[in-house]
């Protein structure tokens, strides 16, 4: 009986090496940051919410993917950082983009022949700005927009719009439905042909109904 070849020093600790090794690991490691911030940093909050009734949030760690964004509690983080997330004050550019992107919605609502019911991504901290009255916790109830905070946020010439050349057309109803939550993205494969993590989307879900009026607006 020939006796098993033997391989050299090293050799079972190189399978772990492996591209679809590494691959795995990273895909099934647990997603949880260590609290030093020190290690990580912080980019920003996305979110947050209340758990057990102690505060939550959302966390998008500076060089990561935003799949590998993780809910830490309040006492993880700089006041600063919070103070930052509570603070509604954003870039002006990207205030401005989300109202034409809002503008959009409304328009489609106004020219279906239902009620408008959207679901699509946007920054929370955009459309906050926009509504100051929002809240931040994503567990609390809707958000209900008064025609006088939309008129506010700078969409008032969205709320009604002409149907015909001889007058007549359609408003929005106030107050509009307003609800954040985090959605996944799709997943895609690799060039390992391995599934992708989907990544968590900041979304809101815009409802509304219409009316029609006759005349010319006002």
């Amino acid at each position: 009986m020939s006796k098993r070849a033997r391989h050299q020093p090293g050799f079972y600790a190189t399978l772990f090496n492996d591209v679809c090794d590494r691959t795995c690991n990273l895909k099934y490691r647990p997603k949880v940051k260590p609290s030093v911030m020190g290690v990580y940093e912080v980019e920003r909050v996305v979110a947050k919410r209340v758990k057990g009734g102690e505060a939550e949030y959302f966390i998008q760690w500076q060089n990561y993917s935003p799949s590998e964004n993780t809910w830490e509690p309040a006492e993880h983080l700089p006041e600063d950082i919070i103070a930052v997330f509570e603070n509604r004050s954003v870039d002006p550019l990207r205030a401005d983009e989300c109202r034409k992107r809002l503008a959009l919605l409304f328009e489609k609502g106004l020219k279906s022949p239902t009620a408008c019911n959207e679901t699509t991504p946007m920054r929370h901290d955009v459309l906050r700005a926009i509504f100051p009255g929002m809240p931040s916790d994503l567990r609390g109830s809707p958000y209900l927009a008064s025609e006088e905070e939309l008129i506010a946020a700078g969409l008032g010439p969205c709320l009604k719009k002409f149907l015909t050349v001889t007058g007549g057309g359609c408003r929005v109803d106030a107050p509009v439905y307003l609800k954040l939550f985090l959605g996944k993205s799709l997943s895609f494969l690799d060039e390992q042909g391995l599934k992708t993590a989907p990544r968590p989307v900041e979304k809101v879900q815009i409802k509304f109904t219409k009316s029609y009026f006759a005349g010319h607006i006002q």
